[in-house]
This record gives structure tokens, C-alpha cells and sequence, in this order.
């Protein structure tokens, strides 16, 4: 149960003081929070609360956000990030899913020498600049300034549009793994959005029969 609804439940008469104090003891809140219900003051660290929240769903583990949390609060939400992971690795072999739960992704973050992170093929799903990427080779990244999903299609495969609301700039595939598949779209270098209608690895400009114009 998070602050907010421990706040509204107070309000309305629904909890008591004894109550608060029994959510202090679990850990659901703190005695300064609990105070400030009392006194109908502000809750001490709402905006820190909120921003240390979204850090956790975000997965950013090792953020600098201090932390204001109780402990309960903070279990709550890592198993929700960890719902979250779980349902990220179930949806990503369906690109079109993945298009709609963008902001349940993971951002990509660099590695550095004292602090590795490896990415498995085919599991790790990330966003970076905006554009959802897969794995696409199992990799450990200690800093390397050419590894991020942008500059490196032989390590990351990126999620293409799969209707013209999720069209995104053509990107030369390298290879098979990130080729265009039929009915995905793309922004051409025209400015106009087009619809692949055959596998390939090649633009409109090369193999036009493998492309069409949307309306």
C-alpha cells in the first residue's frame, strides 16, 4: 500500500492514528509521514517519494535519488518492476507489443571497467533515444563508446514501426536479424512513410516492389 492511499484512507476516516502507528511499525510509512497525516499537513518527501518511485519502475538501479522511502515501499515496487521485466520478456518476440509498452522498457545504460553490464541475446530488451532495441548478441559493455543500441546493429536489433504511428527513420539493416519484415513501416529520406510488403534488406530505392506509400 503505497503513502498516498495510507494519506486518503486517514482523510476519510477510514484509518486511525493506532493505524498509522501500526503501518510505522510494518515500515509502510514513516513517523514523520505518519505525523504530517495527523496534522494534515504535506507528507514530508512526496516529491522525492514520487521521483524515487519512478526510479525504481524505471529499473535504474544505482541511481543517485536519495532515498525517502520506507522499506516496504521500496519491496512493493521492485516486485512490480520485476512483473514488469518479466512481462517485457514474454511480449518480445511480438514487435507490435512492444511498440505499446514503451514506457514499461528499460533504458539502456552503459557499462564502465569497474562496473560491467551484460546483455543476453534475445532477453534484454532497452530503449535508447527513444527507439526500443533487442539484444541481438549476448555482450558485456565496459564502456566501449561504439557499443549503444544506435551505433552497433550487430549487438542490437531495432524494433521497427509496425503502423504508421510507430514509423520510424529507415535504418540499412545489417544483416538478416534486422532486416525489414513484410507489413512493417518506416520513414523513407522523402519524409514519407512506407510499408515493407516483402521481407528485405533493401530500400525503396533499390527493390521498390518490396515497398509501398501509405495514405
Amino acid at each position: 500500500m503505497t503513502i498516498g492511499i495510507i494519506k486518503k484512507n486517514y482523510e476519510r476516516g477510514l484509518w486511525n492514528a493506532q493505524q498509522l502507528e501500526t503501518a510505522v511499525l510494518a515500515g509502510a510509512i514513516t513517523q514523520e509521514q505518519a505525523d504530517a497525516i495527523i496534522a494534515g499537513a504535506q507528507v514530508p518527501g512526496d516529491a522525492a517519494a514520487i521521483d524515487e518511485a519512478l526510479t525504481i519502475l524505471r529499473g535504474d538501479e544505482g541511481s543517485a535519488v536519495a532515498s525517502v522511502l520506507a522499506d516496504v515501499q521500496k519491496q512493493e515496487l521492485a516486485a512490480m518492476r520485476r512483473a514488469l521485466d518479466g512481462y517485457v520478456l514474454e511480449i518480445a518476440e511480438t514487435p507490435a507489443l512492444v511498440n505499446e509498452n514503451l514506457l514499461i522498457l528499460r533504458e539502456w545504460k552503459a557499462g564502465t571497467a569497474d562496473a560491467p553490464i551484460t546483455y543476453t541475446q534475445d532477453v534484454d530488451v532497452r530503449m535508447h533515444n527513444e527507439i526500443p532495441y533487442m539484444c541481438a548478441l549476448t555482450h558485456t559493455h565496459n564502456g566501449e563508446p561504439d557499443w549503444s543500441p544506435d551505433l552497433a546493429p550487430s549487438l542490437w536489433k531495432e524494433y521497427h514501426g509496425t503502423s504508421i504511428e510507430t514509423a520510424r527513420a529507415y535504418r540499412a539493416p545489417s544483416g538478416e536479424h534486422d532486416m525489414y519484415r513484410a507489413g512493417e513501416y518506416m520513414v523513407w529520406t522523402d519524409g514519407l512513410i512506407y510499408r515493407c510488403l516483402t521481407d528485405t534488406d533493401r530500400g525503396p530505392n533499390i527493390l521498390p516492389d518490396s515497398w509501398e506509400v501509405t495514405t
